[in-house]
């Protein structure tokens, strides 16, 4: 898990991505490890989602990572179909974990795009 874990997230230390994994993961009855959110590696239906995001009148910002193989660009995409005005920033050698990989990055992007001002 270890391994995999930290081909996905290159920037992170071994330190921060063990204890990362220790809360994520657990024992399952036969004694091997898993991830406690193992139904996320199956195909999931998110449709019905799509109509909240379409009715939701909040400003929108997506950020993913570059290298993240949960958010696709597929994904971003039916985002800003479904809400237009929805702003999609993609971090450059950032993984799935954007505040681990570039916090400053990350910051400076929900900053931009304003959250809490009353500019919005």
């Amino acid at each position: 898990m270890l391994e995999a874990t930290a081909a996905a997230s290159p920037a992170r230390s071994r330190t921060s991505l063990r204890r990362g994994i220790l809360h994520n993961a657990h024992r399952n009855t036969s004694g091997q490890w898993t991830w406690r959110y193992d139904v996320l590696d199956k195909a999931m239906d998110f449709s019905p989602l799509w109509s909240a995001v379409r009715d939701s009148s909040i400003p929108t910002l997506l950020v993913r990572g570059g290298n993240s193989r949960f958010v696709t660009d597929d994904d971003a995409a039916e985002l800003v179909r479904e809400s237009p005005s929805a702003v999609v920033k993609t971090v450059a050698g950032a993984g799935h974990s954007i505040q681990s990989d570039r916090p400053i990055e990350l910051a400076r992007l929900i900053d931009e795009f304003g959250l809490g001002s009353d500019e919005r």
